[in-house]
């Protein structure tokens, strides 16, 4: 299993175009084959983080050459500031 955490801060301006662009990807990337997670929070001060879970490196892979996961990359790459991801696997 993969875990990963992406968090984003989003230029103010385009905040309600990335909240919808956002939960599209949300919704769709939690129907693949091997999302075992896929969550999206808000802190208060605005502050984005989508957390994932993969059954393998292989579903992963495959999320990130998804339509849905390239149109979004494509839309919020002006709207993102700051962006970290931090990956993790399980260890037996």
């Amino acid at each position: 299993m993969i875990t990963l955490l992406v968090g984003l801060t989003i230029d103010r301006q385009y905040i309600e175009q990335f909240e919808q662009a956002v939960k599209v990807l949300v919704d769709k990337s939690r129907q693949e084959p091997g999302a075992l997670r896929y969550e999206l929070a808000r802190t208060d001060t605005g502050r984005y983080y989508i957390v994932e879970q993969w059954a393998s490196q292989q579903a992963l892979d495959a999320h990130e050459n998804t339509a849905h996961f390239i149109a979004f990359g494509e839309m919020a790459a002006t709207w993102i500031t700051h962006r970290e991801v931090f990956e993790g696997t399980e260890k037996p």
